[in-house]
């Protein structure tokens, strides 16, 4: 069924990761959200996850600004679904703190940091 697949990718995502594949963690990731977003769950909670883990792909390529993106993304869609309180919410806050922080962001990235603590 379509959360089975849903949940697979997300794991085949975590996997490539694992194994340091950020560039095809990245091609499968995006095509996952494309996917999604054409099927009307680019504000699920499952897509907010994928956000997260895609920002991590970036982060391992070095592609800070994107990486920070896709985290602030995923918060804004765990909000929208009121679940702004989460652990999954309070990563993505945190992961969005780690990319403003390797872009020389460090006000903004303790701001971030400290959120995360607060969820």
């Amino acid at each position: 069924d379509r959360d089975s697949r849903a949940r697979l990718g997300k794991c085949l995502v975590a996997l490539l990761r694992s194994l340091d594949e950020d560039d095809a963690a990245l091609r499968l990731g995006e095509e996952l959200r494309a996917h999604w977003a054409n099927t009307g769950r680019a504000e699920s909670q499952d897509c907010a996850s994928l956000g997260v883990r895609i920002g991590d792909a970036l982060l391992g390529l070095s592609r800070f600004g994107e990486a920070l993106a896709r985290f602030e993304e995923a918060v804004g869609v765990y909000r929208k679904l009121g679940l702004g309180d989460s652990v999954n919410c309070a990563i993505a806050i945190q992961s969005s703190g780690g990319a403003l922080q390797v872009l020389s962001r460090f006000g903004e990235a303790l701001a971030r940091f400290e959120e995360a603590v607060g969820v």
